[in-house]
């Protein structure tokens, strides 16, 4: 039993039938923190992929909640192993961007960030087929009516943001044959997809009523460094979402090297990495401070090395002052950015970083665009 739905230029089928037998590129396993694999669908793909998958899962222990895990896809028919993380034991609410004291919002959100960063990874890797659970409705408990409804708004709106054809397999898995209870599953795919239609019409209207320009090409940008930089990092991606800049009207991307270190520059997929930042990101921004290391200094050679015959992305590099001046920074990055003669901005404290942030990809953005 399955239904197809088109939505944009994409095809959302829902199956009832066994994940494991799907033949896309991707196949999504849900899991915990620990990525125990120990129940639900998650049990069930370990048991077709084998012990190879047990052995490259144990790398990624622990993952965050709401995080996406990448693997190889050992004896499964498909290529690669997402493992989306729906659930924590110790709810990992401090490691996602969300706070609420209900457990059931808290898992919803989960749910919703790894399919966003399911389809992430598609579109870095070159993808075009996934294969998704009804992540949620297992251990996690979320009633089948509420899953659909986080799940069908979620994958909607990805595949209304892209133009390309991708095929989106969702499953589920019956345990006996009363089937009148997925009913409702099924019409609330289905509502959510009108409803989201609806949606993007009337945001496309509203878009086209406040610029005389047409729709606007999306930009993408991207920041790289420690990991640590919590501060930092909120800075970068509050001044790419305000509302009060003369590039409003722009659908901005951002994406966080955080998202891909653990699943491809630690797992010696750095070529696909490079390949999404050269032909993806617009310009990437770097932040140095006294707790630099080893990892940036490796990052910024091979941004730089890498993508500048090609003048992509557009490189942006931020130094903190007193870090730099009381030689916090290793003489080596100061040599490094001379030789290279690359944009560095000194900045005195957040404040000043997200002045200077915002002023910079301002002028970027509008001249990019001639506005």
């Amino acid at each position: 039993m399955e239904r197809v739905y088109r939505i944009n230029n994409s095809t959302l089928k829902v199956i009832v039938g066994d994940i494991t037998k799907a033949t896309t590129d991707v196949i999504v396993s849900s899991d915990d923190a620990h990525l125990s694999m120990r129940d639900g669908v998650s049990k069930a793909i370990l048991a077709k992929a084998g012990p190879l998958l047990r052995k490259e899962v144990a790398k990624h222990i622990p993952a965050a909640l709401g995080d996406v895990i990448v693997t190889g896809a050992a004896e499964l028919p498909c290529k690669y192993v997402f493992h989306a993380v729906s659930m924590s034991e110790d709810r990992l609410v401090d490691e996602i961007a969300y706070s609420t004291a209900d457990p059931v919002n808290i898992q919803m959100f989960a749910i919703s960030n790894a399919i966003n960063k399911s389809f992430m990874f598609m579109r870095m890797m070159g993808l075009n087929s996934i294969a998704f659970p009804v992540i949620g409705t297992g251990n996690a408990r979320i009633s089948m009516d509420v899953a659909a409804k986080v799940l069908g708004s979620a994958i909607t709106k990805n595949l209304f943001m892209t133009n390309e054809q991708l095929e989106v397999e969702l499953y589920l898995f019956v345990k006996d044959n009363d089937f009148c209870k997925y009913i409702v599953f099924f019409e609330e795919i289905a509502i959510g997809i009108h409803d989201e239609q609806i949606k993007k019409q009337t945001d496309n209207a509203t878009a086209r009523s406040s610029t005389n320009s047409p729709d606007a090409t999306p930009i993408s940008c991207f920041m790289a460094g420690s990991t640590r930089l919590v501060k930092e990092r909120d800075v970068f991606h509050a001044v790419i979402s305000r509302a009060d800049n003369k590039w409003s009207t722009y659908a901005i991307k951002a994406y966080d090297y955080e998202d891909f270190n653990r699943n491809f520059v630690l797992n010696g997929h750095q070529k696909t990495f490079n390949k999404f930042i050269s032909e993806k990101i617009d310009f990437i921004v770097f932040v140095i401070n006294g707790t630099v290391g080893e990892k940036t200094i490796e990052e910024l050679r091979i941004t730089v090395d890498s993508y500048r015959e090609c003048d992509r992305p557009h490189i942006f590099i931020y130094v903190n002052e007193e870090d730099f001046e009381n030689d916090s920074i290793d003489p080596s990055i100061k040599k490094w950015i001379n030789d290279y003669e690359l944009y560095v901005i000194k900045y005195k404290d957040i404040e000043s970083l997200k002045n200077a942030i915002a002023s910079d990809l301002n002028y970027y953005i509008i001249g990019r665009s001639g506005k």
